[in-house]
């Protein structure tokens, strides 16, 4: 996708981060299109005869909020943007059919994301349209109520394992998690099990999440880094992970998994499903 560029529309009320958001494409030659609406009643004008790949908008707007943006997309990813604090609106955001969500930061490191985020959407919605394509029925979201995920935690620091535990405990996450302390004891595990999912943090004691990709194969891998370490979860989401968290202080970070977890092997699922379809076509349509 590299001489592809993207209808982008964001729909922000705040001068100060439509400029931000303005900026951060300049500066990084982002290959996007970008459109602007202040409101829910523009943007409704705008997607009234303009189409878009990716819709990006904050979640609190004059005339309404990114529930009602969601009514408005159709079939186009919605990414929602929220305030620090307000991770539980986002994450109803994405239950009602947001594909993610980002939370703004005084620094504005919430920007660093936004690649990453529309390159996974936008991929995810080429792969939904080749399915339609192929006339097979979509597949069916694996609900958190009736799949059990296998997952493997690769984490060194003992205090961010146990709130990873608990966690899943408190939530009732529908999680088999296996720990891994090290990159060397997760080679060991990965070579006698499966897992749907792999959250690693980036630095381990004896080497990074860059050697726990060459591991996954084609297991989704999701790296952890610490705050101010953006650009490293960058360079391995560039080297294959498929998206990547930032602790804080307070943990919030971690309310971010299920959604991750859920997007990340729902992904997996519809590539796994497109190649398989695929190989079921004759050559040249026949």
């Amino acid at each position: 996708m590299d001489n592809v560029r993207y209808e982008i529309l964001l729909i922000e009320n705040n001068e100060l981060d439509q400029m931000a958001f303005k900026c951060f494409v300049e500066d990084n030659a982002l290959p996007y299109n970008c459109t602007i609406s202040g409101s829910v009643s523009e943007a409704k004008r705008v997607l009234g005869t303009d189409q878009f790949d990716i819709i990006i908008t904050d979640h609190s707007l004059g005339d309404g909020t990114a529930l009602e943006v969601l009514d408005l997309a159709g079939n186009t990813p919605v990414i929602v943007v929220t305030g620090a604090g307000d991770e539980e609106t986002a994450i109803k955001a994405w239950e009602s059919g947001a594909y993610d969500y980002l939370i703004k930061d005084v620094n504005q490191n919430y920007l660093k994301a936004i690649p990453m985020t529309v390159e996974n959407a936008v991929r995810q919605n080429m792969v939904e349209k080749k399915i339609q394509l192929l006339k097979c029925r979509p597949i069916e979201n694996r609900t958190m109520d009736s799949v059990r995920y296998k997952i493997l935690l690769i984490e060194d620091n003992e205090l961010d394992q146990v709130a990873f535990k608990r966690l899943v405990k408190n939530n009732a996450l529908p999680y088999d998690c296996t720990v891994s302390c090290s990159v060397s004891e997760a080679r060991r595990v990965l070579g006698t099990d499966q897992f749907d999912i792999i959250i690693t943090d980036h630095s381990l004691g004896d080497g990074t999440a860059l050697e726990v990709l060459d591991l996954a194969g084609n297991t989704p891998v999701i790296v952890v880094t610490g705050a101010g370490n953006e650009e490293t979860a960058i360079k391995a989401w560039k080297a294959g992970a498929y998206d990547y968290l930032v602790k804080d202080v307070s943990q919030n970070y971690l309310k971010a998994i299920p959604l991750t977890v859920e997007n990340a092997v729902r992904h997996n699922m519809m590539e796994k499903k497109l190649q398989l379809l695929l190989s079921k076509v004759p050559p040249n349509g026949e």
